[in-house]
């Protein structure tokens, strides 16, 4: 079960059914064993849209997230990237959507470097635009496991992110920053949202809320 309210706690309006979601869900159902984490879940996230996704601990969100980027297969439903289904693992997909997980996706004895090599696909990594805007000027050559559990955050936003995907996957992303490098990252998420791409944060972070186009609880 879901309800979907603005950040303000009103309804959203309608949308004309002329745009597309770039990312759709239909009917989803998925259960461990006995237990029934989702039930029947549909969402639809458009373009230059931010969702926030709430709900206790156990209700089921990082059970979606890995449901929506292809780590787990529903028991039940479909899902649509651009109003296509699109296999998991695949090239096409990963052109499509960002996922950041809630737990470290880094390789601990590579570089800073080299895991962004390595989740970039491309042996330059990402760009120094990037690099500056996170404060990852100095640590390019620091193995990641010598870093502090929010610089480790940091490298994993960009990680997952720097290829411009229009779908980001966002589980509890500045969890464990400060709030310097919290406001970093929402800046980088409202200006994904601005230039036209879509956006599902799950967080308890009241100021992520807020800053978020609807809210969807589970």
């Amino acid at each position: 079960m879901k309800s979907e309210m603005g950040a303000d706690g009103g309804r959203q309006p309608e949308r004309s059914g002329l745009s597309v979601p770039l990312l759709e869900a239909r009917g989803l159902c998925r259960s461990f064993g006995r237990k029934r984490v989702l039930e029947d879940f549909s969402l639809q996230l458009f373009p230059g849209e931010m969702a926030a996704l709430s709900g206790a601990n156990g209700s089921g969100k990082s059970t979606l997230m890995k449901l929506l980027a292809g780590l787990l297969k529903p028991d039940r439903g479909e899902i649509l990237y651009g109003g296509k289904a699109i296999p998991p693992g695949s090239a096409a997909l990963s052109r499509m959507l960002a996922y950041l997980p809630q737990e470290n996706p880094l390789m601990p004895g590579l570089s800073v470097r080299d895991n962004l090599a390595l989740f970039s696909g491309r042996r330059e990594g990402v760009s120094e635009e990037f690099i500056r805007a996170f404060a990852l000027e100095g640590l390019m050559q620091v193995r990641v496991k010598k870093l502090s559990g929010g610089m480790q955050r940091r490298v994993a936003f960009l990680a997952s992110c720097c290829m411009g995907q229009p779908v980001f996957l966002l589980d509890e992303p500045t969890a464990s920053l400060d709030l310097e490098q919290k406001a970093v990252m929402r800046g980088w998420m409202k200006k994904h949202r601005d230039r036209g791409g879509a956006l599902l944060v799950a967080t308890h972070d009241e100021k992520e809320i807020a800053a978020c186009d609807r809210v969807i609880r589970l």
